[in-house]
C-alpha cells in the first residue's frame, strides 16, 4: 500500500510569493518542486475601488501583508523547516507607486485597471505616433499603462508627484522595502508601456514626452538576475 504520510523535503527549500489583486500567498516547495504540507501563509484583501475609475491600494499595506504570510509560513507547526535557498518572487503587472528619497511610498499604489488617465492616455495618442510606440514597447498608448498613468498623476497630485525621487512596481517597492535594494525585470519592464523591448532600456521618446526621466525608473535586470539579501532588520526577523 502506499504511504499516507507526505514524503520527506528534498532539501534545499524554495519560498514562493505570489503578491495577487486580492490575496498574498506564501508557499514553500523543496527542491523537487514539490509543495511543503501546511507550510504556507495567506492573507485577503480587497483594492479601493472609486468613483472616478481609481482602484489603488495601500503600498505599506501590501508589505505588511507579505510579511505576515512569511511569518505565517516559517512558523507553522511541523517538521524541522528545511534550509531555504531562494525566494521567487510573483506579482501583478503594471503596477505603479511613487517612492522618496528614503525609500517609502509617498503615493497609493495604483492598479493597471485605474482609468483616471484616460484623458492624458488620449493627449498622448495625439501627441506621439502610437504605431511607432507600439512598435517599440509593444503596449499601446492606453490608459492601463504607465505614460498616461504617469501625465496624469503630474496633474491631478502634483504635491505628491514631486515628492517621488523614482516610480515603480508593487515588486520593485517590496523588494526595497525587505532588501534595501531593487531592480526592474525586463519581464515586469515590458508590461509598463515605457519600455525599447529592441534596446532593453527605457524609451527615450516617451520619456521626453512625460516628467520624469530615466533615473525615475529602476534600474533594469533580466528576470532571473537575483537582487540580493534581505537587509538586516529582516535577516534579524527570518534567520
Amino acid at each position: 500500500m502506499p504511504s499516507v504520510f507526505p514524503p520527506e523535503p528534498d532539501p534545499p527549500a524554495v519560498v514562493a510569493l505570489d503578491l495577487g489583486t486580492s490575496s498574498v500567498r506564501a508557499l514553500l516547495f523543496d527542491r523537487r518542486g514539490r509543495a511543503l504540507p501546511g507550510r504556507e501563509g495567506r492573507a485577503a484583501y480587497a483594492m479601493e475601488v472609486t468613483p472616478d475609475g481609481g482602484i489603488e491600494a495601500d503600498a505599506d499595506a501590501m508589505v505588511a501583508r507579505t510579511v505576515a504570510c512569511l511569518d505565517a509560513l516559517l512558523a507553522a507547526p511541523g517538521p524541522l523547516l528545511p534550509p531555504i535557498a531562494a525566494v521567487a518572487t510573483s506579482t501583478f503587472w503594471h503596477s505603479l507607486v511613487g517612492v522618496d528619497g528614503e525609500g517609502r511610498a509617498v503615493t497609493p499604489l495604483y492598479s493597471w485597471g485605474d482609468t483616471r488617465g484616460w484623458r492624458e492616455a488620449a493627449e498622448l495618442r495625439q501627441l506621439l505616433d502610437e504605431g511607432a510606440v507600439h512598435a517599440r514597447t509593444g503596449c499601446p498608448l492606453h490608459v492601463s499603462y504607465l505614460p498616461a498613468k504617469l501625465l496624469w498623476l503630474s496633474r491631478a497630485a502634483p504635491d505628491r508627484f514631486r515628492r517621488a525621487a523614482r516610480w515603480m512596481s508593487v515588486g520593485e517597492y517590496l523588494h526595497l522595502r525587505l532588501l534595501g535594494r531593487t531592480a526592474c525585470s525586463l519581464s515586469m519592464a515590458s508590461g509598463t508601456g515605457l519600455f525599447d523591448q529592441r534596446g532593453k532600456t527605457w524609451d527615450a521618446e516617451l520619456l521626453a514626452a512625460l516628467p520624469i526621466g530615466p533615473e525615475h525608473l529602476g534600474p533594469l535586470v533580466d528576470l532571473d538576475a537575483p537582487v540580493g539579501s534581505l537587509g538586516a532588520e529582516f535577516a534579524g526577523r527570518w534567520p
